[in-house]
């Protein structure tokens, strides 16, 4: 039993996935009997993704949210978890993980990346005005994704004056004074 979860990650190491996630859907009930790291659920995941099972993925980083204890572990396992909820168009759950990340991690890492997810669900929903507040705030981080994001909803808003603006400010990088005002009608 305890050396089950060091062959799987053995296997991982010689990029023999397919064969370590073969070993773990066959022989399920060692691996809950085992003590499991977790690295060993990292990689787990991590080659469910590469092999392209999917909901394997978002299952086991649901699982690592759930009982990782270590706030600082638990904080890399939100990013491939929206990531992998984004590519399934779960949208309803891409916005609850990211705006707990956000929330208890507002210094967090992978603030722009999980901003961005979040962001562009919350537009997608119809949540036009608190996707834009997050976009526009000024304490936002910088990233060209965001400022991209940003002009293509303004875009969609025809908003042409403010697509310039932060798209321009995308490619250059540079956030000059002449930021033109925004009203959004309802």
């Amino acid at each position: 039993v305890e050396i089950f979860p060091k062959v799987v990650e053995e296997l991982v190491s010689q990029d023999a996935s397919f064969l370590a996630l073969t070993l773990v859907a066959k022989h399920r009930n060692l691996l809950a009997q085992a003590h499991i790291t977790y690295d060993f659920l990292y990689n787990l995941a991590k080659s469910y993704s590469e092999a392209g099972f999917i909901e394997q993925t978002e299952t086991t980083y649901l699982f690592m949210l759930d009982f990782e204890k270590n706030t600082e572990s638990k904080e890399s396992v939100f990013l491939p978890l929206i990531q992998i909820l984004y590519q399934q168009k779960k949208f309803e759950q891409v916005q609850k993980y990211a705006s707990q990340y956000l929330n208890d991690y507002p210094e967090g890492a992978e603030r722009s990346k999980v901003l961005y997810y979040y962001a562009d669900v919350l537009f997608k929903n119809g949540d036009v005005g608190t996707a834009i507040s997050l976009l526009i705030d000024k304490n936002r981080p910088k990233s060209e994704e965001l400022d991209i994001l940003t002009g293509d909803m303004f875009f969609e808003l025809e908003k042409y004056d403010l697509v310039e603006y932060y798209l321009s400010r995308a490619v250059t990088g540079d956030a000059n004074e002449n930021k033109p005002e925004i009203t959004l009608k309802r």
